[in-house]
């Protein structure tokens, strides 16, 4: 038995065949009594020897017992959507740190069993976390050649040692009726005591960069997808995958950076950096509203052969 961790726009194998074991050998052989077994620190210690990242890094989140986003693009409400429209709500204050909209759950109890998030074999992990530590000192000026991030999303689950990507081609159409990624807030200007505030500013700065670097190409390339799918679509079309994909993995970045300026603590005396992370979250959900707006318009071109206005 075992759960599917998506880290990274990979998918990951991850099995639980010794508490499968364990509950075998006390009599219950029901298909899901090792998750009454296994603990959340189980699920994240294999996600570390797995990944090799450290446990301190990682956060797990999930969405109790329904499917992952790609198996719910079919219907006028997911999870996911729900989820990310509360995003900027939570990290301004609002909502619980342990359940979003009722339904997405960031996993913090290391000692409750998996049966107590919904998890069951075969439920969908969202891992986020890597090897770099939160910065002590403000990081390095970001260069100013910007690359377009390789997009990979994997076909199907392989063990953490043989991950399976693949590439998404994109298309370059753009329209004038859709929108198009606006550019991130200007970096605040540094201050000259280079005390706790201005390394807090600079992260956050740091973040806004890396959204701008990875992201809008994303937002920027599912855009001009979009427009051109709705200018083109059918009736009773389907979306192309790579549309849906597409989708999928710019909200997922978006999403990993929002969890990034959730680390970000800024003391309440500190109004700059509060204020400089408040306008970074709004951002932030900017770009994923627009994203969610024309992902609607897309399946009303499904529906009806052209957009909705």
């Amino acid at each position: 038995m075992s759960v599917i961790v998506n880290w990274k726009g990979q998918r990951f194998d991850v099995p639980f065949n010794e508490d499968v074991q364990r509950a075998a050998k006390a009599g219950d052989k029901s298909t899901h009594a090792w998750a009454k077994r296994a603990t959340l620190g189980d699920l994240l210690n294999k996600c570390a020897q797995g990944s090799k990242v450290p446990k301190e890094n990682i956060k797990l989140l999930h969405g109790g017992g329904v499917p992952f986003v790609e198996e719910l693009e079919g219907l006028p409400e997911t999870w996911w959507d729900s989820a990310l429209r509360s995003w900027g709500t939570w990290l301004n204050g609002g909502g619980s740190s342990e359940r979003i909209s009722g339904s997405f759950a960031l996993m913090k109890d290391l000692t409750a069993p998996l049966s107590s998030y919904g998890i069951r074999t075969g439920s969908k992990i969202m891992m986020i976390g890597d090897n770099a530590s939160a910065p002590l000192q403000p990081p390095q000026p970001q260069p100013t050649k910007r690359s377009r991030p390789e997009q990979t999303n994997a076909k199907s689950s392989r063990p953490f040692s043989q991950p399976q990507p693949h590439s998404h081609s994109s298309h370059t159409h753009h329209n004038h009726h859709h929108p198009t990624p606006s550019p991130p807030p200007s970096a605040h200007p540094p201050q000259e005591d280079g005390g706790p505030e201005e390394v807090l500013i600079a992260t956050i700065d740091s973040h806004l960069s890396h959204v701008a670097e990875t992201a809008l190409p994303l937002v920027h390339d599912y855009c001009a997808q979009a427009a051109s799918y709705i200018d083109t679509a059918t009736p009773e079309s389907t979306p192309p995958k790579q549309l849906r994909d597409l989708h999928a993995k710019a909200a997922e970045v978006l999403l990993q950076r929002l969890l990034k300026l959730d680390g970000v603590m800024c003391e309440p005396h500190m109004d700059r950096a509060r204020a400089k992370r408040k306008e970074a979250v709004k951002y932030i959900q900017g770009q994923l509203d627009k994203i969610d707006a024309l992902k609607e318009k897309v399946r009303d071109a499904a529906a009806n052969a052209g957009p909705s206005l």
